[in-house]
Order: C-alpha cells, then structure tokens, then sequence
C-alpha cells in the first residue's frame, strides 16, 4: 500500500462522515477500482430547468492514483479535492477543508501515540506506515526561527549562508532535543546529550521517497566547541532503508546537467548556482545506493586536504577515469581547508564561479594527484 492509498483513505473518511451524509448526494460506485458520488454542481448551481439533474462528481479512480478528483459535466470544472473542498464550504454549510486537517492531525496523534494502524489487512507492511509517518511529519513539522535564536542566527550570518536557506535549509532550536522531539512526534535519538538545555542550529536530513525530497531526520549542531561530536542525530522513527543526505535543493526538479557532491552540510551552502548534495562520512559506495542522482554528471567536491587526510587520499584513488573532482590546489595561494572557510575568510566571495576552473577529470586530475 502507497501513501496515494493512505490519502485515499483519509479523503474517504472526511468525505463519508460529512459530505456524503447530505441527502442530496449519490453514490453511483464504490468498489476497488472506482468510486464516485454524484452531486448538483454548487458552482455553477447545475441545470436551471430539471432540479433532479446532478451533473457534478466527486470520484476516484484507481489507475490514476492522484487522489479524490472533483469534476461537473455542465461547467467544466476540475480540481483536486482540497481546492473544491475550500469552495463548496459555504454551500453545504460545513468547513471540509478544516476538517481534512484536522483528521491528518489525528492519524499523526494515532500513529505516534498508540500505533494504531488504519490501514486494511492485507496492505500491512511496515515501509507503508514509515512512509505516512515521512509525509505526515513533513506536513506538520515544528521550527524554530533563526531570529528568535540570536546566537545562531550571527552564527548563520558570520558564515555568510545566503537568505534564500534561512529557516528553508537552516533552523535554530534553543532548549533540549527532547524537547523537539516531544513537539516533532516519530523522532528518536539515543544520544544522552539529548537532555542539554543549550542552543543549536539545526539542519534537516533528506531521503528520497517515492521520487519525492522529503525530510527523515536532523542533524542538531552545537555552537559550544566544548561538546563533542559536533554534531546529535535525530532519526525520524522508521524502518526504511533510505540513504540520507542533506541539500541546497527544494525538490527534485533539477534543470543543471552537473552536481556536486560534498561531504559537510554548511559547505554545500555556500554554493547558490549549483545543485549541491552532501553525504556524511561519504563513501563511492554510499553516494551510488542514491540512484535518483545517478542521471547527472557530479563533481566531488572535497576538503583541502588530499595530501594529509587518510579518507580524503582513499576516496580520490577510487574514481574512476572519466570521473569529475574540484582540485583547490590548483590555486596555488590557497591554503584554506573548505569552502566554508573561504568564504568567512573572505578569500572568495562567489564559490560557484571560483570552482568552475579547477574542476577536472581524466589525465589532468590523475597529474593533479600524483602524491596520492
């Protein structure tokens, strides 16, 4: 079962508590491939002449798979359900799009609270309800904002990550994770640091699911250099194996040939043209399980460290000839160990022009490299 049946189901249920009870509405259909109700359009008030004429349908049919569809055979219109919902609410005197979120809030409280599942039988999987609690935790997930965290908020600033990432791409938290972890149901940490009252800034992690970018955890940073690891993890709390990462991206609709493929989430930021993705700890074998990327010609982007770091040096003798990699070295003034302090340093103020010529591959990157 997929999240498009589990809308199916919350559509229905708001659909037959409320709307469907009205006298006035008809059930022609409601087996496994189709239902429909049919109903006198309230936006164009059906035909003038024959009262009993109901032109408008709510309906659903299962090879589409896109959710309750809203059609009226005398006006035309078309819509998805939650538009028609907002509009019919003055004609059937009840507020459904009101109470379609309010039902969402509910199977949230469910599914976090008591484990109820509400699906039938013979759809039980556990990736099934890991993927609603993904979709119903990016509908209703909680932030706080830069600005109301001073320390985080200069933090952001003092590392010059563009606007356009603020509270889009970088959250701040001031409390103790437990704390976002009560206000965000379905996450998890193990971490007994979970329990600090301090300050964080927070940065989602992403997966991929069902080709959409969706959030599955965090990554809360200390601002403290007292406190390591840097970094707490936060999961959401699921069973699927999806490979995470962070990036500078909103979805998925990517129109550059190129990406770059780095390992620290603040990095990534620093770059506004192109399409970044960054992968903790990253390995060839990690960044190959996210296929999705797999269409696109990346560019590694690693520290400046390809002479003294062990990762870095065995990560480098990895790719493969054609293979595309950012050589800082190339610059030979520049002694700085990532695009994160270039920035702040102010040794480059634009990130994405100052790689475009040390990007090489082939013959001239193994040159590059022969100290590896």
């Amino acid at each position: 079962m997929d999240y498009l049946k589990e809308k199916k189901f919350i559509e229905l249920h708001v659909l037959s508590n409320s709307f469907f009870k009205n006298q006035n509405i008809k059930k022609l259909k409601d087996n496994s491939s189709i239902i429909d109700y049919n109903f006198r359009c309230p936006l164009c008030g059906d035909s003038k002449i024959d009262p009993n004429k109901k032109r408008a349908h709510f309906f659903w049919k299962n090879r589409t798979k896109k959710g309750f569809k809203f059609h009226c055979f005398n006006c035309g219109k078309s819509m998805d359900l939650k538009s028609a919902l907002s509009l019919i609410k003055d004609t059937f005197k009840i507020d459904l799009l009101s109470l379609y979120d309010s039902f969402v809030q509910k199977q949230l409280k469910l599914i976090n609270d008591t484990h109820v599942d509400f699906r039938s039988k013979e759809d039980e999987t556990d990736d099934n309800l890991d993927k609603v609690k993904i979709y119903l935790h990016n509908k209703n997930m909680r932030h706080t904002k830069l600005q109301e965290v001073p320390n985080v908020f200069q933090y952001v600033k003092d590392r010059m990550i563009p606007e356009i990432y603020w509270n889009t791409k970088v959250f701040a938290w001031k409390g103790t994770i437990y704390d976002f972890i009560k206000l965000n149901p379905n996450l998890k940490t193990e971490n007994k640091l979970q329990y600090l009252n301090t300050e964080y800034m927070v940065l989602p992690s992403y997966g991929i699911i069902d080709n959409e970018l969706m959030v599955v955890g965090y990554n809360f940073r200390f601002l403290d250099s007292r406190y390591e690891p840097k970094y707490i993890k936060v999961d959401l709390d699921i069973t699927m194996n999806v490979p995470k990462f962070f990036t500078n991206q909103f979805d998925l609709d990517i129109e550059s040939p190129y990406i770059l493929i780095l390992e620290g989430e603040v990095d990534s930021l620093m770059f506004k043209e192109y399409p970044t993705f960054a992968i903790k700890n990253a390995k060839l074998q990690k960044i190959n399980e996210i296929k999705e990327l797999d269409k696109y010609i990346k560019i590694y982007v690693w520290d400046n460290e390809y002479f003294t770091n062990p990762q870095i040096k065995a990560f480098m003798k990895q790719l493969k000839y054609e293979d595309y990699a950012v050589l800082w070295h190339i610059d030979s003034n520049n002694i700085f160990k990532d695009p994160n302090k270039m920035i702040t340093e102010k040794y480059v103020d634009n990130m994405d022009s100052y790689i475009k010529d040390k990007i090489v591959n082939g013959l001239r990157r193994k040159l590059l490299l022969t100290k590896i």
